[in-house]
């Protein structure tokens, strides 16, 4: 049998605080800290994604200027990448989310 006292850890200020109570507070403390990891590499996935969608959009653009009967074709490899990239970003999303 052990006693009840040595479950609680001494503070320099305030009340003593259970052991358990304090391993479960740090447990959920590093699991917030990964969540917010993992919701600032999607964040910064997803915005890296935005931007090289709207430089495939701008070269497509260019490019139709340039050779305007490869309009449609241009279309189709600027719609392939551009939903290739969101599926990416979809999958490392629910990868690390």
């Amino acid at each position: 049998m052990h006693n009840a006292g040595s479950d609680l850890v001494r503070r320099s200020v305030g009340v003593p605080v259970p052991r358990r109570a304090q391993a479960a507070l740090r447990s959920m403390v590093n699991e917030t800290r990964m969540q917010q990891a993992s919701m600032r590499a999607i964040e910064a996935v997803s915005q890296s994604a935005m931007f090289e969608v709207v430089q495939i959009r701008r070269m497509q653009r260019e490019l139709e200027q340039q050779v305007p009967e490869a309009t449609e074709a241009l279309a189709l490899i600027s719609t392939t990448a551009t939903m290739a990239i969101a599926h990416s970003v979809a999958r490392f999303a629910q990868e690390i989310g």
